[in-house]
């Protein structure tokens, strides 16, 4: 009994192996094994093993099939030359597509990190930063057991520190790849706008950034007078980023005729003026068969085209365009004829003469016929009485 008391206890002692349910089972096995192949055995010492068989195999099973426990990753940042912990390192992470977490190093250059065990074999993407060194990237599988990290840094050689990050670019026409200067860019990253900025003489451009900026999209619109608006996007995953950017020339062609509208027949020399936002009026007039045409290859990027049409003899033409790039807008243009009147009827003096002149005239008339007309006497004789 004292014998069988002892196998028990060191067959328990082997349920707290790295696989207790396989142990447990294994153990249970064997004890019956010896606890049934033992004569005259009691019936106290089957009751122990199926006590165990009973009891212990639940619990070791649920156990198996719970959560998965956290993860804990844990290192240090360290001087790749001189091997000295770097304090205040930030370590800049990022789960698969995850958004981006940040830690600092303690004052030993040791950092702890809890994740959730559902993140076993993701990938960690990490990027560290300090204003003494060189920033430094990579990657690393997560494991339920994770080995201490060592992540090694490297000073910056030069005297002066590390420039701070940046979006830098240059800007060209995409038809000839010259540059293109005084292009007004504008830059956003989530809710925050950055400053204006244009190209310099090179058609190249530089913005200053912060480290909370990496891993954020930025979106931004390059705009100039000549050329077709500009907008994307990019994610800021380096500490300078560049872009190159090429914009394609504006061309925009307005042409049509210019017709009487009672007649149907062309209007020569009709003069067709293009004004276009603040900048000057374009006029152009039309040939001996009404026809006009002018093509746009420097204008502004907002605002409508107006266009007024004029001719002696004619009402005045008005209308507004909305300009589209690489397209041409046909007019068809109908003016109306003003009805035409003799010379002497179009003066003022004239008829207020003449209205004078039948005043003048109707007066006298009124008068002579006033004269000419005798009144009717009241003293008239009666007419004879007839003979009785």
């Amino acid at each position: 009994m004292r014998a069988n008391i002892t196998q028990l206890r060191y067959h328990a002692a082997r349920v707290f192996e790295p696989d207790p349910v396989n142990s447990l089972m294994q153990i249970s096995l064997e004890v019956s094994s010896n606890l049934l192949s033992t004569e005259n055995q009691p019936m106290l010492n089957k009751a122990i093993c199926i006590v165990v068989l009973l009891t212990f195999v639940p619990i070791f099973s649920a156990a198996n099939c719970a959560e998965k426990d956290d993860i804990l990753l844990m290192g240090s940042t360290i001087d790749a030359t001189s091997d000295v912990e770097i304090a205040n390192a930030r370590i800049i992470y990022q789960i698969d597509t995850l958004r981006f977490h940040q830690r600092l190093t303690d004052n030993v250059g040791f950092f702890m990190i809890k994740l959730p065990g559902a993140y076993e074999g993701k990938l960690f993407k990490y990027y560290l930063e300090h204003e003494n060194y060189l920033p430094e990237k990579g990657a690393y599988i997560i494991q339920a057991i994770n080995d201490p990290l060592t992540f090694r840094m490297h000073r910056d050689s030069s005297s002066t520190p590390r420039q701070p990050m940046k979006i830098e670019g240059c800007v060209k026409s995409a038809d000839d790849r010259l540059p293109i200067i005084d292009a007004n860019l504008f830059f956003r990253i989530g809710e925050i706008i950055l400053p204006d900025t244009t190209t310099d003489e090179n058609g190249c451009f530089s913005l200053p950034l912060t480290p909370d900026d990496l891993g954020k999209v930025m979106t931004y619109q390059f705009l100039k007078n000549g050329y077709s608006p500009r907008y994307g996007y990019a994610r800021i995953e380096k500490e300078t980023e560049f872009l190159d950017i090429r914009m394609q020339k504006w061309i925009f062609t307005v042409s049509g005729y210019v017709k009487n509208s009672k007649n149907g027949k062309p209007v020569a020399a009709a003069r067709v003026v293009f004004d276009y936002d603040a900048t000057e009026p374009i006029v152009k007039l039309a040939s001996k068969w009404g026809y006009f045409t002018h093509t746009f290859t420097d204008v502004r990027i907002d605002g409508l085209l107006k266009i007024q049409i004029e001719k002696e003899g004619y009402f005045p033409f008005d209308m507004q365009l909305e300009p589209k790039n690489e397209q041409e807008t046909q007019l068809d243009v109908k003016l109306v004829p003003i009805r035409s009147k003799p010379p002497f009827l179009r003066n003022r003096i004239f008829w207020f003469g003449a209205a004078g002149v039948a005043a003048i005239a109707a007066s006298i008339y009124l008068i002579m016929r006033g004269d000419d007309e005798q009144p009717e006497s009241a003293d008239l004789p009666f007419p004879p009485i007839p003979p009785m």
